[in-house]
């Protein structure tokens, strides 16, 4: 993709130039796809402690979602990078909600706002 530093793909500014190395990437993340990651013995264990309620909060940095996968309680989780459950137009003016999102970075194509028409 030619990205000037790796960190390009999550950057704003790249994205509106080249958004696709960024729907490549989250196609590949997307949690929940077949052959995609998985929750790991560690997001099983932090599920038991919130099933046991000894879980008050769950911090990650982590965009995959796979707390939310394992079935840690969506009111203990505090996604601190972002995530992959909700997403919204990039043009402040708009802020629309994206509803085909997910469905476009699956079949690799770039989400356009259904508002504005901004990617």
């Amino acid at each position: 993709y030619n990205l000037p530093d790796p960190e390009a793909v999550f950057d704003l500014s790249y994205y509106r130039k080249n958004p696709q190395p960024f729907v490549e990437l989250a196609k590949e993340l997307w949690p929940g796809q077949e052959g995609g990651p998985r929750p790991t013995l560690a997001h099983s264990f932090v599920r038991l402690l919130d099933q046991k309620k000894c879980l008050l909060r769950c911090y990650t940095q982590n965009i995959d979602g796979l707390e939310r996968l394992a079935g840690v309680s969506e009111d203990k989780l505090v996604e601190c990078h972002g995530n992959f459950h909700s997403s919204s137009c990039t043009n402040p003016a708009c802020r629309a909600e994206a509803t085909n999102c997910k469905d476009d970075i699956l079949d690799s194509k770039i989400p356009q706002c259904d508002k504005c028409g901004s990617v």
